[in-house]
């Protein structure tokens, strides 16, 4: 669609031209009387075609044209003349004036060019949109092959070949880069449950996102555990200022955020700053997970800085002694024996070096979770106890707490543990339980497990409600779809096989069924919880 101005110092001739126009894509906009008026009619009503006579008063055309070029080069200008200043047409056209018409004006003449100039104008707006879909489709990949490399590199922790698309590195070489990893702790007394920790900060991290943008950041964010991490690339021109400055800035709005007095905390790590190779990736990721364990020490600190010398003391400390004590009494469920062990674990972090409490804390799981997979019967139970850092990471994280917060999680879990193997001995509905899972990936029936117990299936039907609250097909399907979300955190596994592996051979009805127990897709489970 033409819109369209014409200038002339006759209103006649601007009259006849607007008489003659017959092309239905075209709409006159507007109309001058000299060039100046004309210069201000393109910047207020913003046509994309000018049809203009070379001579007027005020500004020739000719000065019109050369100045509009660099003002409004979106403009197509034509050109009317006389056979007498066909000169100063030739000139025109070096300005790259899109035609002329001589006068008298001639009306097919004047159609013709006006749908040249159209059918002209909408190839380039076609191409035009073409290249911005390649764009966004290649932006697209490149987001996701750099996200895809990241995470490949964080789950591995060694150096990797940077990907190519055609010919290009996906990252750019010899910039400044560095790793930023965030997390949120309950601040809650009592461990609530705390749905995708990182919602509790959604709006710090948007912020956040914002000033990396601002300073021009081309940033790399993944989900890692509990966790987000982000890969942040340098603009070209960078140096250690700006890095100072982003970093600054980020601060400031994690403690803006734990300041408003929410049930979380939002802390921040980051790496030192590296540049040039991208085999230096697996350190500076390695130096933000590091950072971000001295939290516990450092709770009043919004952004915490990887320091060698600190990682040094920390590494420097002697392993606990006592592990294999622990896993033990645990094994042997000596509640107080595995009391008087935590606490004795805990008391070498008095005085130690940021990072140290957290160090312990692994140690003291590691031994616990041992000693859980060594229980009596373990080995036939549906699920052994198993503790997880955010299982004791809540409240004011003293380091007082933090001890009481995984002997009372040990007493809990091993009361239950114990309770179910009590529960599950001589039981119909236990038997069936194991003939599911070592069947999961056959066709079950609920008249097939009702044989395998000697019951009736109209009552095993009965008796199994009674039992777990569930009826048997549902309960089959969940069990299907827990083993399925097991399977999933195994990147090298294709999420068909998944399925087939747990029994279900139409990818759709598995997808379905996936849906409705998790309320996402296995893909979009894979991406948030591998």
């Amino acid at each position: 669609m033409l819109s369209l101005i014409i200038a002339d110092d006759e209103t006649g001739i601007i009259d006849l031209c607007k008489m003659l126009i017959e092309y239905p894509n075209t709409t006159v906009v507007g109309e001058a009387h000299n060039g100046v008026e004309l210069f201000e009619k393109i910047g207020e009503l913003h046509p994309n075609t000018v049809i203009t006579d070379i001579s007027m008063p005020g500004m020739t055309g000719l000065e019109l044209i050369e100045r509009a070029r660099t003002s409004y080069p979106e403009v197509n200008f034509i050109v009317m003349s006389g056979y007498t200043d066909f000169e100063y047409v030739q000139s025109a056209l070096r300005l790259g004036v899109w035609d002329y018409l001589l006068k008298p004006l001639n009306k097919k003449e004047l159609n013709r060019i006006l749908k040249k100039l159209d059918e002209h104008l909408e190839s380039v707006q076609v191409q035009t949109r073409q290249q911005e879909r390649m764009e966004d489709h290649l932006q697209a990949s490149l987001s996701m092959l750099r996200e895809r490399y990241a995470r490949e590199v964080w789950q591995k922790r060694i150096p990797l070949p940077v990907p190519r698309i055609e010919d290009t590195l996906i990252l750019p070489g010899g910039r400044l880069f560095q790793c930023l990893l965030f997390c949120v702790d309950n601040l809650l007394s009592t461990k609530a449950a705390l749905d995708a920790p990182m919602l509790q900060a959604g709006g710090a991290m948007d912020a956040i996102s914002a000033i990396e943008a601002e300073h021009g950041m081309e940033t790399v964010m993944f989900s890692v555990g509990d966790g987000i991490a982000q890969m942040l690339i340098y603009p070209p021109e960078a140096g250690e200022d700006d890095c100072e400055a982003l970093l600054k800035a980020v601060s400031g709005e994690i403690r803006k955020f734990n300041s408003q007095g929410a049930f979380s905390r939002l802390t921040g790590a980051a790496s030192q700053l590296r540049r040039g190779s991208w085999e230096q990736l697996p350190e500076v990721m390695s130096q933000a997970q590091t950072a971000l364990k001295w939290r516990l020490e450092k709770n009043q600190t919004a952004l915490i800085r990887f320091q060698a010398t600190t990682a040094a003391a920390v590494e420097g400390l002697p392993p606990f002694s006592r592990a294999a004590a622990l896993q033990e009494a645990v094994t042997e469920n000596r509640m107080n024996e595995i009391c008087h062990l935590i606490e004795e674990a805990w008391s070498r972090v008095d005085g130690a070096p940021p990072g140290s409490r957290y160090r312990v804390l692994e140690e003291l799981l590691e031994a616990l979770n041992r000693g859980f997979s060594q229980l009596p019967g373990a080995e036939h139970a549906e699920q052994i106890p198993e503790i997880s850092v955010s299982d004791v990471l809540y409240g004011d994280l003293t380091p007082a707490v933090i001890s009481q917060h995984i002997q009372d999680y040990v007493r809990e879990a091993l009361e239950m543990y114990h309770t179910y193997v009590r529960q599950r001995e001589n039981s119909v509905i236990s038997r069936a339980k194991q003939y599911v899972q070592a069947h999961l990936a056959e066709d079950i029936s609920l008249n097939d497990v009702a044989r395998q117990v000697y019951l009736s299936p109209a009552y095993f039907s009965t008796l199994f409600k009674a039992e777990t609250g569930c009826g048997f097909v549902k309960y089959l399907q969940r069990v299907r779809v827990e083993q399925a979300k097991k399977l999933l955190k195994n990147p090298g596994m294709r999420i068909k096989d998944i399925a087939e592996a747990v029994g279900y051979r139409d990818m759709k009805f598995f997808n379905k069924v996936f849906l409705n127990e998790t309320s996402v897709t296995p893909s979009e489970y894979r991406r948030f919880y591998s």
